[in-house]
């Protein structure tokens, strides 16, 4: 090897002599291969190319080399030795890959979620600047009303400086729309003043916003509810007929709500026509109104809290009614509201998602660091015998640092078709419309090249690091002095990798039965086989009629009528007045207006006093309360005490029904009253005996048609609309498990490269120890007992930060289970026993090989 002709300063002249020639990089590149080969006498030409490669170029004076043909020749040695060594180690590359690529695409599909919480309004140009007006809880322990008084804005508009303009808005009840023969149910309306269009940026398609909604019977659709009634025909100047008596002139069509808006609606309408219907608007006490408020550039939310406080001082004295500003960016994650309008998320799922997606990941760079750093030996001689040629360690560095990133672009590819193929399926479990294209968002293109450059390099940080110092000498005789840390730090590794994987599963494990407590947990009344049919027109005045219909069919025990379902009673008011009420407490209290039947038909039950009945007419005067109720008014002894809400007189307590849940059990139950009173009634409820559900519902259909045939018959289930309260956590809960499985199987895969790889190390031993008589069974238990160890040692870890993260989450749950040791030795068994299997058949692979075969082993 000491020929003139390998001699590389004579060679790199003749490299030179080339380069001054050839303007072609890519035939630059082939005759220098090709040179290399002819001149190469090695036993191994593809180590010879390598080793003399790094020799040539560090012999070449840097200033006589064109630097974009430098850069090719390095990027292309770099890009082959790491294509040569996945080549050469085809399992442990699938393993590589695999376990990047599912790492990369769960993380990239679990922080695309955490985006689109994170965008909610940020579309509106004025964001920064637009408030909801709150109010604070009436009581200590309730919650604040994400309502206000419609006297508010104008107030605030006129006296504030800060103010810019202001809007009302209330939600539409469900209303009968029809154009043409096209008639739908529609529950997505909303009424708002004209200032709507100019604070929130709804573009509009046709018509002008300045004037849309100046008159008093004028309706914005939406361009899918336009298309829904008016196909592809312009809609403006045509009608829309709400509940078959009033028509509305459409004079404007805006685009489809984005799905990262707090406020979902199908269609507009003018805020003036609840005046038109008697609200007085000038009621500070008819707190049931959404306000927003544009704040002029700089202007302090502060101080407008304090002038609203002087505000209501000066004018509602006798009310302890306190007022405050929310961010618009706030609404969406930062909302649990009493009457709240907003489509609302829950920030501790951003968290939760979050470190979950960096758990994940991370899990998938340990696989690549572990593999990488077992595979030392292998790679030790050839790191040594560039360094003895003259790489520098910098060199070596680069290296390792080129073949992380390429694995991690090849993962980068693989997790992109994984992403385009499983995002319609995520978007159905998340209730999402995220959509994944890099060429529309080139910030997302940017976002995961970074992502997966990060990966590159946090995977191949210590590889790089830990083989580049290897000493040349050491590692020629065969000594690798610095194995003994890289097994210490493949130690580490794995323990941090099981550790985050247990403290998914024990989250999983805790969602799960948290959820399972609020759907099995008492809520106070009966909701199996009850029907709920919306009274739309003539059965607003003619319920009774149909309770006496429908009772006659066998298949129906009871029917009721009332203004609110126990899913969700919406009415409320802080006027109310009892005997021994101290001057300044103000209660929040829910009203739900009922007839004689309600209490039977829910199966409810009392706990003190009567419910009302017919054969005491005085019962339409009285009231049924709660216990949440009593407790709030602190009331001693309810029965009979002086007790007001609707303005009547000599009104009294006559029971007190046991508390049942009319939200989710995320929240504590409210106090809530029953009266009497046939003009606010929105609901029929009909219990059946579930054994001729089908003829029940015929016998419902047929009378309703009877009685209001312009108005298409609907009903639910009521545990439909049970079920509906949790879809958030269902959604999470489902979620949850497919990622921690997926967890669970991406650190499998790293384990099960690392027992490979460990068995594949030992093999002479095991021949060894079995041809000294060792079984089978004492292979299975040497191989798998260190790495049984490290994850007994992830459970230590992981069990106190599982139960600080779930204890926290749980706390925004009024009714929620406590955290069981069992939770935490369950995941740890789980992760246990799944690691222990991983290894186990590695390690019964290499025990069932013969003692011979074994000793022959290189």
């Amino acid at each position: 090897m000491n020929d003139k002709r390998h001699n590389p300063p004579r060679l790199a002249e003749r490299i030179l002599a080339h380069v001054a020639s050839t303007t072609e990089p890519a035939a630059l590149l082939g005759d220098l291969e090709e040179e290399f080969c002819r001149r190469a006498e090695m036993d191994s030409i593809k180590a010879a190319k390598a080793w003399y490669w790094q020799q040539i170029m560090r012999s070449i004076p840097p200033f006589t080399v064109n630097s974009t043909v430098w850069s090719m020749i390095m990027i292309s040695n770099y890009i082959k030795v790491a294509i040569r060594n996945m080549t050469r180690h085809k399992t442990y590359t699938i393993i590589n890959l695999a376990g990047l690529a599912i790492g990369i695409a769960c993380s990239v599909l679990m922080l695309m979620w955490v985006a689109d919480e994170l965008s909610f309004d940020r579309f509106h140009s004025k964001s920064d600047r637009i408030y909801r007006l709150l109010v604070e809880p009436y009581q200590a322990s309730g919650k604040p009303l994400a309502v206000s008084a419609p006297i508010l804005a104008g107030k605030m508009q006129d006296e504030f400086p800060e103010v810019e303009n202001a809007v009302r808005m209330r939600n539409s009840s469900t209303l009968l729309m029809s154009a043409g023969e096209s008639k739908f149910y529609e529950s997505s309306g909303i009424l708002a003043d004209p200032s709507f269009f100019e604070i929130f940026d709804f573009p509009f398609i046709k018509g002008d916003p300045a004037t849309a909604l100046t008159d008093l019977y004028s309706i914005v659709l939406t361009e899918s509810l336009a298309e829904k009634y008016f196909g592809k025909e312009n809609p403006i100047g045509k009608t829309v007929r709400i509940n078959n008596k009033t028509d509305f002139l459409v004079t404007g069509v805006i685009a489809d709500i984005p799905g990262n808006s707090h406020l979902r609606f199908g269609f507009v309408r003018p805020f003036d026509l609840l005046k038109e219907a008697g609200r007085d608007f000038e009621d500070w006490g008819a707190v049931s109104y959404h306000t927003y408020a544009l704040l002029y550039e700089n202007a302090s939310p502060a101080a407008v809290d304090e002038k609203l406080i002087a505000l209501i001082n000066r004018e509602e004295p006798d009310r302890t009614v306190n007022y405050y500003l929310q961010p618009l960016k706030e609404t969406h994650l930062h909302s649990d509201f009493v009457f709240d309008n907003a489509v609302t998320g829950n920030i501790l799922y951003v968290y939760i998602f979050s470190a979950g997606a960096i758990f994940i990941l991370l899990i998938a760079c340990i696989n690549f660091m572990n593999l990488a750093t077992a595979r030392s030996g292998i790679r030790a001689r050839e790191v040594g015998m560039r360094k003895v040629v003259g790489a520098a360690r910098s060199d070596i560095i680069r290296q390792f640092f080129g073949e992380s990133i390429l694995a991690s672009m090849i993962a980068l590819a693989v997790a992109i078709a994984l992403i385009q193929t499983t995002l319609p399926f995520f978007n159905e479990l998340s209730g999402k419309e995220l959509a994944f294209n890099l060429l529309a968002t080139p910030q997302l293109a940017f976002g995961l090249l970074a992502l997966t450059l990060v990966t590159g390099l946090i995977s191949g940080s210590y590889p790089a690091l830990f083989l580049s110092s290897f000493k040349p000498v050491k590692v020629l005789k065969g000594s690798r002095g610095s194995t003994g840390s890289g097994s210490k730090f493949r130690r580490v590794l794995v323990v941090l990798q099981f550790s985050l994987t247990i403290i998914l599963i024990i989250g999983t494990m805790v969602v799960h039965q948290q959820l399972g407590h609020i759907r099995s947990r008492e809520l106070g009344y009966d909701s199996d086989h009850i029907i709920v049919m919306p009274m739309r027109g003539e059965i607003r005045t003619q319920h009774e009629t149909l309770k006496e219909e429908l009772i006659k069919d066998p298949a129906i025990l009871s029917v009721t009528a009332a203004s609110s379902i126990p899913t969700n009673i919406s009415i409320s008011a802080s006027s109310g007045t009892w005997e021994g009420k101290p001057e300044d407490v103000s209660v929040q209290i829910h009203i739900n207006t009922v007839d004689y039947s309600y209490l039977e038909t829910f199966k409810m039950e009392m706990a003190s006093g009567e419910f009302f009945s017919k054969d005491r007419t005085t019962d339409a005067d009285n009231f049924v309360v709660n216990e949440a109720a009593v407790a709030a008014m602190g009331l001693s002894d309810p029965i009979g005490a002086g007790f007001d809400i609707l303005g009547s007189e000599e009104s009294t307590i006559i029971g007190v029904v046991k508390d049942f849940n009319y939200e989710s059990a995320r929240t504590n139950i409210e106090p809530m009253v029953m009266v009497i009173a046939d003009q606010w009634k929105r609901y029929v409820c009909v219990r059946i005996n579930g054994n001729d559900i089908s003829g029940a519902i015929s016998t419902m259909e047929s009378n309703w048609k009877d009685l209001a045939p312009a108005f298409p018959f609907e009903y639910s289930f009521l545990d439909e609309r049970i079920d509906a309260l949790y879809r958030a956590e269902q959604r999470m809960m489902t979620l949850f498990n497919y990622f921690t499985g997926l967890a669970m199987f991406i650190a499998c895969l790293g384990l099960f490269g690392m027992a490979s790889f460990t068995a594949e190390r030992r093999t002479k031993e095991i021949g060894i120890r079995k041809a000294l008589g060792a079984s089978e069974t004492d292979i299975v238990k040497l191989l798998s007992m260190e790495f049984s160890k490290l994850v007994l040692l992830a459970n230590v870890i992981a069990w106190p930060v599982a139960w600080l993260a779930m204890n926290r989450w749980l706390q925004s749950f009024a009714y929620r289970v406590d955290l069981s040791i069992w939770v935490f030795a369950a995941a740890g068994a789980a992760a246990f026993a799944v690691a222990f299997l991983t290894v186990a058949s590695q390690a019964i692979k290499a025990a069932v090989t013969r003692p011979v075969e074994a000793l022959k082993y290189e």
